[in-house]
């Protein structure tokens, strides 16, 4: 009997130490996972996937982006130029009125804008004008005591203007050059009047400045210059 009750204590003693363990071995091997889970490192995103771009920046109401720079060139007109033309004479003959002629011929001297809506080019023309002058368009014979001669002078000139286009269909320009008058008939005698009664040296300075404006085919011109006005039309190519 004594030996029955030895027997049980012992097997009681064992089967829990058993049990113990293997709890102890079950609890292990669920912790082990998670540990390697959590000690694991992130899978990498799929190749070929990108971030969303960050939405583009909305301007403010009213707001627009500067105009572009204008860059390009001066026209380069070149053709024939038909004038009415209204002449002082120099101070020697009188007034005179006529018609004239020219011609405008680019020139490929550098330009001085380079950049930007305003643009340049130099050029050179060259006419002939033929004008009637008389000192009665002075008053002669009215407000003095001399006689009205007239004379027809022939004024062939040349001069280098530089066009300066303010857009596409208008432009200022100042001119310089020389005139050669040559009287083809009358003469200058007036008596002793003021305004001389002598020959006038033929060489003489042509200068001043000039509008052009582009109406398709045709360009309006006109001048002011140091010895009178004109106006006419262009027939430029």
């Amino acid at each position: 009997m004594h030996g029955l009750t030895v027997a049980f204590s012992l097997i009681s003693t064992l089967v829990p130490s058993q049990a113990a363990a293997a709890k102890g071995s079950s609890a292990s091997a669920d912790v082990a996972p998670l540990v390697v889970a959590q000690n694991a490192p992130s899978s990498p995103p799929p190749v070929g996937t990108e971030a969303a771009p960050a939405p583009a920046a909305t301007p403010a109401p009213g707001w627009a982006p500067p105009a572009a720079t204008a860059v390009g060139s001066a026209p380069a007109l070149k053709g024939l130029s038909p004038w009415l033309v209204a002449n002082n004479g120099s101070g020697y003959y009188g007034y005179g009125f006529g018609v004239g002629a020219s011609f405008l011929f680019p020139l490929s001297f550098p330009p001085i804008f380079k950049n930007g809506r305003i643009h340049d080019i130099w050029a050179i023309e060259a006419g002939l004008d033929i004008t009637r002058h008389s000192y009665a368009y002075y008053g002669c014979g009215v407000l003095s005591n001399c006689s009205d001669t007239a004379s027809i002078l022939l004024t062939p000139y040349a001069n280098v203007m530089w066009q300066v286009w303010l857009n596409e269909s208008f432009a200022v320009y100042p001119k310089a050059g020389l005139g050669y008058g040559i009287r083809v008939s009358g003469n200058d005698y007036c008596g002793s009047t003021a305004f001389g009664c002598s020959d006038a040296f033929p060489l003489r300075i042509d200068g001043g400045g000039g509008v052009l404006y582009r109406t398709g085919a045709l360009t309006l011109r006109g001048e002011v210059g140091y010895d009178g006005i004109r106006g006419g039309l262009g027939f430029f190519f």
